[in-house]
């Protein structure tokens, strides 16, 4: 069975896998882009950030990366790559799909959203993975001692909560900073765009502030000052 919006996305079901794929990135599905060992992949593992459940790969020449998801903290012990089918929209990587081509179309920065995956299996299970463009030369902000960087971070964050976004998970390697030193916003994995509280915001940048002080340690205080500028609207000049 397939189907295709020429607007937002292609879909296939095979058995039950679903797939979901965005038409203006691939003119051809093939589920073996969900396959790391597929050798014209030419598969690397991502080593930084994450649970080390991330490749890069190579589709036609189109640079990506492919995500598979998994369970943090304790829940990983029980079951590290299961999930509950509760349908189709609310899938883990249908539901990241959505919500990234419609970020898109609100002009916030985040990569090309390509495809997406479920496996179900065993009746109420499924694994699922996602694949969006790869951003060239892309660097953590965790990496960067520019004040700059840190400054522009603040801004555009500011910027995903004026369009009402809450973010999961947002850390030091959930923004990325270009060859350009452009600012973008990655992992919208259970992401949220509705009318959210000044505390849900304020969640968001609790997280964030953690995770600075986890990685930079001492010069942590220095960074996040620069970044708090830029998210307060405080004009550089």
């Amino acid at each position: 069975m397939k189907s295709t919006d020429p607007v937002t996305m292609s879909k296939l079901a095979q058995g039950n896998n679903l797939y979901l794929w965005n038409p203006t990135q691939l003119e051809q599905f093939d589920q073996h882009i969900f396959d790391p060992r597929t050798p014209a992949l030419t598969a690397q593992n991502v080593t930084e950030g994450g649970r080390k459940a991330a490749w890069f790969i190579d589709i036609n020449g189109l640079s990506c990366v492919l995500k598979f998801y998994q369970r943090g903290g304790v829940a990983a012990y029980l079951n590290r790559s299961n999930y509950f089918w509760l349908g189709q929209a609310r899938a883990r990587s249908f539901h990241e799909f959505t919500v990234m081509r419609k970020l898109q179309q609100l002009g916030l920065p985040i990569p090309d959203v390509v495809a997406a995956a479920c496996w179900r299996h065993h009746g109420m299970l499924y694994r699922a993975a996602l694949i969006t463009k790869r951003i060239d030369g892309a660097i953590p902000l965790a990496r960067s001692t520019d004040p700059e960087d840190w400054f522009n971070a603040g801004r555009v964050v500011r910027s995903m909560h004026q369009l009402e976004v809450w973010h999961a998970d947002l850390n030091v390697f959930n923004i990325l900073l270009d060859t350009d030193r452009k600012v973008w916003l990655i992992d919208f994995d259970r992401a949220r765009i509705n009318l959210i509280s000044r505390a849900e915001k304020d969640q968001n940048i609790a997280r964030l502030q953690r995770s600075v002080k986890k990685v930079l340690h001492f010069q942590a205080d220095e960074f996040w000052l620069h970044f708090v500028w830029g998210y307060s609207g405080i004009s550089r000049d």
